[in-house]
């Protein structure tokens, strides 16, 4: 008898505290009977959070789901057991959840006015969370290393950062595993050249500035977003359907380049996703001011703006038997057998995961813990039966399992 876990989700995985999280946890049945009275247990910071007792015919998978509330900020291991045969191996599979008590935000543009009602949004919440840290360009500026260190840079201006050579301190800040959110700024216009963005490789050869007249203005649905994380931040009321009407578009850029699009119009991305270093950065084909959008005094604009602050903040790790990590910055690492290796920590140094276990890598100023799992190639499965055994080999002989023995 044998049941592993193959994998542990979270659906709202841009979670902040005092919010509900829905874990699913994947199970399958390897043995060769159904399982009777199996037990699975879901544990955050080894609490028990939730457990059911359950059947499961062999050869099938089944999903559990599981919903808590986390009330503290920092990092959390969150962690499900089967508890029904003696194979440990594949009895347990955790995950880290990151939920940081400190949100430190930078906001860049050369008129207030572009970041007006983020600004005013993230006060708001600065009120109610007291975690956030919000700097404006010329202290950023001043002292560079705040940029390296932000959670969150918001840009207004798409040569903004060329403009004020800014270039390298932005790709440390992606190093670091941080995020960017680039914005038109409220008088941009389409530039034949951009250099950043040649920079870090994004093609915006086919980069189109579209202005509407009034009776002409697009509309952005639930249709329109592409990404269930972004589509998540605009939850559905009772009376919503799927063509609901979140915001209108007076001015707006579209881009050649689909790939990893968030929201789109008329087949055309307005907002792109970029994977940097370790970092991640969004450009977003409208300004979120009156002059190209209603999009600020919509109620769902908060929603949007608690998207922006917590998504990639809160992160979810999760680290499996053959997954590379890089180790920009990491001075020390150790292996679940407890082997140090010092390393130098430079930007394209990796290390392969190599075994199921607790890593502990050492920065500088904090600890890392790693918690790995074994593969899904090597957990998710069919069993052989002796038909098809047969079938493949041909002076196959299949001895029985003798339970008198």
């Amino acid at each position: 008898d044998n049941i592993s876990i193959i994998d542990v989700e979270i659906s709202n995985d841009f979670s902040s505290i005092n919010k509900n999280i829905e874990i699913e946890v994947l199970a399958q049945n390897n043995g060769l009977a159904d399982a009777k009275n199996a037990l699975i247990i879901l544990t955050i910071d080894g609490m028990n959070v939730g457990q059911e007792q359950f059947d499961m015919t062999r050869n099938t998978t089944k999903v559990f789901k599981f919903n808590t509330i986390i009330n503290s900020f920092g990092g959390h291991i969150i962690k499900a057991e089967i508890v029904y045969d003696q194979y440990d191996g594949d009895n347990t599979y955790s995950l880290h959840l990151d939920i940081p008590e400190n949100l430190n935000i930078g906001l860049f543009g050369s008129n207030s006015e572009d970041y007006k009602f983020i600004s005013n949004s993230l006060m708001a919440f600065k009120e109610n969370f007291k975690n956030i840290t919000l700097q404006y360009a010329p202290e950023l500026i001043q002292n560079q290393n705040l940029i390296i260190d932000n959670n969150v840079n918001i840009i207004f201006g798409y040569d903004y950062i060329e403009r004020n050579k800014l270039e390298d301190v932005m790709l440390d800040n992606l190093r670091s595993g941080n995020h960017i959110y680039l914005f038109p700024s409220s008088n941009e216009e389409k530039q034949e050249k951009i250099d950043f963005f040649d920079f870090i490789g994004f093609d915006y050869s086919q980069m189109k500035l579209h202005i509407y007249e009034q009776d002409s203005y697009p509309t952005i649905r639930r249709e329109n977003l592409i990404s269930s994380e972004l589509a998540a931040a605009f939850p559905k009321n009772k009376d919503q359907d799927l063509d609901s009407k979140f915001f209108k578009l007076f001015k707006h850029f579209t881009f050649g380049e689909n790939k990893n699009s968030n929201l789109m119009l008329n087949g055309k991305s307005i907002w792109n996703t970029l994977y940097i270093a370790s970092g991640q950065m969004d450009i977003i084909g409208f300004s979120p001011t009156l002059l190209w959008s209603d999009f600020p005094i919509k109620a769902s604009f908060i929603s949007f703006i608690d998207f922006i602050a917590y998504k990639s903040k809160s992160s979810i790790n999760k680290y499996e038997v053959g997954d590379t990590i890089p180790t920009y910055k990491i001075k020390e690492f150790i292996d679940p057998n407890g082997k140090k290796y010092q390393l130098e920590g430079a930007e394209q140094e990796k290390i392969t995961l190599k075994e199921p276990g607790i890593y502990q890598l050492n920065k500088e100023y904090s600890t890392f813990i790693l918690h790995n799992n074994n593969s899904k190639e090597e957990l998710y499965y069919n069993r052989v039966n002796d038909t098809l055994l047969n079938q493949k080999f041909k002076n196959l002989t299949i001895i029985k399992e003798n339970k008198d023995t």
